[in-house]
């Protein structure tokens, strides 16, 4: 299924480890913690049946050799291998089926729009309420002369996160990809 914003299971989770407000939106998703579980989960288990590798037996390399038992040894690693490479495989398939239903959950805009607007909303009371106690100051100068600098210096934690110099400014996740 692609992602009408075009993002992999891999871009959604660097842009949630970047920003704090898309990370609460994903993770408040229906099935996407769970299969983001589930996927590490896989991804563990088949680097663990990959790993060591398959050891096997040498060949014999003279004629007093006992081929009943190199071909016993051969055998039990052909069919280690054999199992190790259907067990991959059927990982490989829980894994792929993990990331659709993580890539699945940012497919509607709408609905992270709605939650940002959530965060919006908060923002914006908080910053009402801390722009009432300035007490009309406009200016750094006029918060000294109305006794709220302290307050004035609460606004740039208001704004850092949704400057462009902010860590959490990158919303480019909400922007369809060609």
């Amino acid at each position: 299924m692609t992602n009408p914003l075009g993002s992999t299971a891999l871009t959604i989770e660097a842009r949630a480890k970047r920003n704090p407000y898309y990370a609460k939106i994903v993770n408040a998703q229906y099935g996407y913690s769970e299969a983001a579980a589930l996927r590490d989960k896989a991804q563990a288990k088949r680097r663990s049946t990959l790993f060591p590798q398959v050891s096997w037996p040498e060949a014999p390399a003279d004629s007093s050799a006992d081929l009943d038992e190199y071909l016993t040894a051969f055998t039990a690693a052909w069919d280690e291998q054999q199992n190790r490479t259907r067990d991959a495989e059927a990982l490989d398939t829980v894994i792929g089926a993990c990331e659709r239903t993580m890539q699945s959950v940012i497919g509607d805009p709408d609905c992270l729009l709605q939650a940002l607007a959530g965060d919006f909303d908060e923002l914006m009371d908080h910053l009402r309420e801390t722009v009432s106690r300035l007490n009309g100051a406009t200016t750094p100068t006029e918060a000294i002369d109305a006794d709220t600098a302290t307050v004035w210096r609460e606004l740039p934690e208001l704004r850092a996160p949704t400057t462009p110099s902010g860590t959490h400014s990158n919303w480019s996740c909400l922007t369809p990809q060609p």
